[in-house]
């Protein structure tokens, strides 16, 4: 928790300066893309503050010290709680790479789209093993509109971390919006199956056949998740 305030108090204290800027060129009109929050922001700010270019630094400043003490956190995950987190919090806290989306209004729009997307592939290149790390970038790629590769990618999660009810669910939500929604159910009844809900478990599988008969993955989960229930006198609607 240390490491994250004071990477946060870093990030807050190098742009305070930011503050007393005005509005600059670009700054001015619409960004002209669909992005909701930003925009609603844009205008909670104006709502509060009119165009008093003070309010809309400050709120990009307070985004970019909580965005930082994210990063810090996350970092734990790949460098432990130690002395490389709190420096992967100062160094993001401080990186001139940040300039122009924290300092400029209309930076609060700015994705940095590649920059996240380079992140995302080095967190599976250092644990290639972790499910998760596919699915938030699957998640990346559906925000991207690339089907195809968030399709793989939340296939690839649900098979490295098939325990894992949050990854799955995931998995099998984002395979719906690919029109792969055999596969979803079917991955969505197995990992229901695996942690004891077996009456959903059945129904997802059945649904899955109802759109796939053939599937035999399918059929044969079913089959043995049948042999469970009938073991614990649970009701199927086998026939």
């Amino acid at each position: 928790m240390i490491a994250e305030l004071v990477s946060s108090a870093l990030g807050l204290a190098l742009y305070l300066n930011t503050l007393s800027a005005d509005f600059c060129y670009d700054d001015s009109g619409s960004h002209k893309s669909y992005r909701p929050l930003c925009t609603l922001s844009f205008r909670l700010n104006h709502a509060i503050g009119g165009l008093n270019p003070w309010s809309y630094h400050l709120v990009n400043v307070l985004l970019h010290a909580a965005v930082t003490g994210l990063f810090t956190n996350f970092s734990k995950i790949l460098l432990g709680d130690g002395y490389w987190t709190f420096m992967a919090g100062l160094m993001f806290a401080s990186h001139p790479i940040h300039t122009e989306a924290v300092a400029g209004i209309v930076g609060r729009a700015d994705g940095r789209k590649s920059e996240a997307e380079k992140f995302f592939l080095k967190a599976i290149e250092l644990d290639p093993t972790k499910g998760n790390c596919y699915m938030h970038y699957g998640q990346f790629l559906l925000e991207e509109a690339r089907l195809i590769e968030a399709a793989e990618m939340a296939k690839k999660a649900a098979e490295l971390d098939s325990t894992e009810f949050d990854v799955v669910f995931n998995a099998a939500h984002m395979l719906r919006r690919f029109k792969m929604y055999p596969a979803a159910l079917m991955n969505l009844g197995a990992i229901l199956h695996l942690n004891g809900r077996l009456q959903k478990a059945e129904a997802n599988y059945l649904r899955a056949l109802q759109l796939k008969p053939d599937d035999i993955i399918t059929q044969s989960n079913l089959r043995k998740l049948w042999n469970i229930m009938e073991k614990q006198g649970l009701k199927t609607s086998k026939t």
